[in-house]
């Protein structure tokens, strides 16, 4: 258990670096805590359900933190995961996210 807590954590860690890096003020990192996930925010002229789309067009799965409110939910607030990831494979996502976010 404690080789795979570090290994999230890297993980984690890989991923709020590489989109603060990439996308600089077009993301807010909610939540960096701990886990598996990242709770970001985007700053996009698209609604959730176009960059949900146009990320699974890119091979990029996204989820929207919206289900998960029991009032009015931020706009472009998505659950990112790393936990089937590996370091490429989460700083190549993160360059097409970028291409999405507009």
């Amino acid at each position: 258990i404690k080789r795979l807590r570090g290994l999230y954590s890297e993980r984690r860690n890989l991923l709020v670096q590489e989109l603060t890096e990439t996308l600089g003020a077009k993301c807010g990192i909610i939540n960096t805590g701990a886990g598996v996930f990242v709770l970001a925010r985007f700053k996009s002229k698209f609604n959730d359900e176009e960059i949900i789309e146009r990320a699974r067009k890119l091979g990029i799965g996204l989820v929207s933190s919206r289900p998960f409110y029991l009032v009015r939910a931020p706009r472009n607030e998505f659950i990112l995961g790393t936990a089937n990831l590996n370091e490429e494979q989460i700083v190549e996502g993160v360059k097409r996210l970028a291409k999405i976010i507009g």
